[in-house]
């Protein structure tokens, strides 16, 4: 797709189409590594409530971005503290998906770069990520300098247990100068 696309701050109108990029990337991303069942268990109407809910109580510390194709979102980032007060790394990246379509235009990077210049503006230096090991598109985040950690977790996914790795960023502004 050759469409002009802008990036900004999500707003509580964007939980729709969120949703709908958050439906369709988990379909195209995780079938076959996740159980068919659980797939279809995530409808679309559970995640725009789950989306109106986020996106009209986050946090200071966190923040949401949507990138746009004219008026529709086809992708999103987002990130903030990291909830592991334990890790060496100040703030996680929650989430990154582009529609399929989008893919592969380097979308996802300026997703990740804009996100990183507003940890960078709150005082952060260091950025980490769990995927899941068998997502396909994880070296996505070796591609923009993203360290393999050597950390890993087995997490339940509608009863069948995956294993999540981790990357890390000990300079933010490597990011958000990509």
């Amino acid at each position: 797709m050759s469409t002009l696309l802008t990036i900004r701050e999500a707003e509580p109108s964007d939980a729709a189409q969120i949703a709908q990029v958050n439906y369709e990337s988990w379909r195209s991303t995780y079938t076959g590594i996740l159980d068919d069942a659980y797939l279809e268990a995530r409808s679309l109407e559970e995640q725009v409530s789950l989306w109106q809910e986020t996106l009209s109580t986050l946090s200071p510390s966190s923040k949401r971005f949507v990138a746009l194709s004219g008026r529709d979102v086809v992708g999103y980032s987002g990130g903030g503290r990291n909830p592991d007060t334990r890790s060496p790394f100040q703030t996680e990246l929650f989430g990154i998906y582009v529609l399929k379509a989008y893919q592969g235009q380097g979308l996802g990077q300026q997703l990740t770069r804009v996100l990183a210049h507003w940890l960078l503006a709150q005082g952060n230096g260091s950025m980490c990520v769990w995927v899941m090991e068998k997502n396909p598109y994880r070296r996505f985040y070796e591609k923009i300098g993203g360290e393999l950690l050597d950390q890993s977790r087995d997490l339940d996914y509608g009863g069948k247990r995956l294993t999540v790795v981790s990357y890390g960023w000990t300079q933010l502004q490597s990011l958000a100068n990509l």
